[in-house]
């Protein structure tokens, strides 16, 4: 099936995305050694970046041939006046995560990364950005050490950041809340019996 007007699929069934805070994951270009010449003329202002979104899911287990993975998409102009913007034919990165769909994620407000829920629990992948690069340069990486008390937990239905992204919350397939102080992962709240199941969390 081809996707609609303006969408994409990048060859796998997509369950999760998400808006990507670029201002706090970009770094910014260093001033060569701080000197600035009087004389020079005025360096133009960069364009703004597009948005871009991050994208998880894929075949599941089993043999279907269908890969799973994270990717990080730019929402690409109009092609023509009236037309609608569309994402990228090809993604700007694109990440596998082997065996393992991803089916929630939350990215972190302030560039922390993205928390992906996976079938048997959560892992954090983390942005890497060269400093001066572009958007287009954007990498993620996975950190295994940084949720431990996320691993071995089973699926999360709804994973929340706060606002600030001070705070981190899940809620399971199996009904346990779990609410943590991000990012030293203390434990705020830990309910095993708050829902039959937890399927969406938000901060007011």
């Amino acid at each position: 099936m081809a996707p609609r007007a303006g969408g994409q699929t990048y060859g796998f069934p997509i369950y999760c995305a998400s808006w990507l805070p670029l201002a706090h994951i970009i770094k910014p270009s260093p001033s060569a050694d701080g000197v600035v010449d009087a004389d020079a003329s005025p360096a133009l202002p960069s364009p703004p970046p597009p948005p871009m979104v991050a994208l998880g899911g894929g075949g599941g287990e089993g043999r279907s041939g269908v890969p799973n993975a994270l990717v990080v998409a730019a929402l690409a102009p109009a092609a023509a006046a009236g037309a609608p913007p569309a994402l990228s034919p090809e993604p700007v990165f694109r990440l596998g995560t082997e065996e393992q769909v991803p089916y929630r994620m939350a990215v972190h407000p302030r560039g922390d990364g993205v928390l992906c829920a996976f079938p048997n629990g959560c892992r954090l992948v983390q942005w890497e950005s060269p400093e001066g690069e572009g958007p287009h340069s954007l990498v993620l990486r996975s950190d295994q050490e940084a949720l431990v008390k996320l691993k071995d937990v089973g699926l999360q239905l709804a994973v929340s950041f706060s606002g600030e992204g001070s705070i981190l919350a899940t809620g399971g397939e199996d009904g346990h809340l779990r609410v943590f102080k991000w990012p030293g992962m203390e434990t705020i709240i830990e309910d095993p019996d708050a829902k039959t199941s937890v399927k969406d969390l938000s901060f007011r």
